[in-house]
């Protein structure tokens, strides 16, 4: 059974003119989530480039943590620093479960697939990503972040999705 917890309903922020990795899209788990046996999430997203300048690359990543500082928090996808063209798109599912009882130490599992912005982007497989320091009792926050390589103007990115979903 699937029940939609969150969902975008207008473009995320866009990260523009700076070098700092910036939150595109966050879902904050409550604590105390993963508690309950057979629980996970499914979270997609989907963005676009509209305006990009010269080589500049972007690098896009999936973090999950207790952070709202995106560097804080354990990468779980790191994509490929990518010289993007204008209105180049990226997207991506992951699933993310429990695999220990609930604890300040406990064992998250992610997996799922990304992409690297392109005009036709290639899925890169996410494959069974276990974070065991993740602190399963507290809240935690699942982000899609990105970052230039120069800081430009003309450098544009954006979410137009990020849906979360519970699975039991």
């Amino acid at each position: 059974m699937l029940r939609k917890l969150q969902q975008l309903l207008a473009d995320g922020t866009t990260l523009t003119n700076s070098t700092t990795e910036t939150v595109l899209g966050e879902y904050v788990v409550p604590a105390g989530y993963f508690n309950v046996a057979g629980k996970s999430l499914r979270v997609k997203w989907a963005g676009s480039c509209p305006s990009t300048n010269s080589t500049d690359t972007l690098t896009l990543r999936i973090r999950i943590g207790t952070s709202a500082t995106p560097s804080s928090n354990t990468a779980v996808f790191t994509g490929t620093a990518t010289d993007v063209a204008n209105n180049d798109v990226f997207g991506g599912e992951v699933v993310i479960f429990p695999r220990s009882a609930p604890s300040t130490s406990g064992t998250l599992v992610v997996h799922g697939r990304a992409s690297n912005p392109a005009a036709a982007p290639s899925p890169i497989i996410v494959a069974n990503k276990a974070i065991t320091t993740a602190d399963t009792t507290a809240a935690i926050r699942v982000q899609v972040s990105g970052t230039w390589s120069v800081a430009s103007s003309s450098n544009q990115v954006a979410l137009i999705a990020f849906d979360v979903w519970e699975q039991e």
